[in-house]
């Protein structure tokens, strides 16, 4: 019985692909019937031309919502003008950087200029317009003073060295 309905499922299969097969190779037009015409075509030059299109949607239109902003100098937020969400416009303050630090750093940087005119014999700086003449500061005068008795102790040493020993030693043989 199992073959039976083996054999007559192959040839209805058989059957089945036989006449989709001649169903398929029958002489009728791809047109539907209708004879196809020639089409006269005329030939032109391209040109570059702008065309204006219009698209209409609906939705929200979002720009950018990050930024990246860096201060010229690092510290502490002392407030905090704009947050997250707010308007802002070009040149307007954010957020204000607390102030102690700078400050006791640009008075320590006035301290030691102070010391360091101080050293030099100076109460101010010169003017930008004045002449200003190192070999007058006090420390320049001591530092050539300083230089000039070194040459000379090196000149002496020298002349010493090159002079031959006298006959008679200088110092006595006694013992102490």
């Amino acid at each position: 019985m199992k073959a039976f309905f083996n054999q007559t499922g192959v040839i209805l299969t058989t059957f089945a692909f036989a006449g989709l097969f001649i169903a398929g190779c029958s002489k009728k037009d791809d047109a539907g019937g209708k004879s196809s015409a020639a089409v006269a075509v005329a030939l032109a030059t391209p040109l570059r031309a702008d065309a204006e299109r219009t698209v209409e949607v609906v939705g929200t239109l979002y720009g950018k919502e990050e930024a990246t902003i860096s201060a010229k100098v690092s510290g502490r937020i002392a407030s905090i003008q704009k947050d997250v969400g707010d308007i802002a416009q070009a040149g307007e303050t954010l957020t204000t950087i607390e102030q102690t630090d700078y400050r006791l750093m640009k008075d320590q940087s006035d301290l030691a200029l102070r010391e360091t005119l101080a050293k030099l014999g100076l109460s101010s700086l010169p003017a930008a317009d004045s002449p200003f003449d190192p070999d007058k500061v006090a420390t320049v005068q001591r530092v050539r003073l300083q230089l000039e008795n070194a040459r000379d102790k090196y000149n002496r040493g020298e002349k010493l060295f090159h002079q031959p020993p006298p006959a008679k030693p200088l110092i006595s043989d006694q013992e102490f």
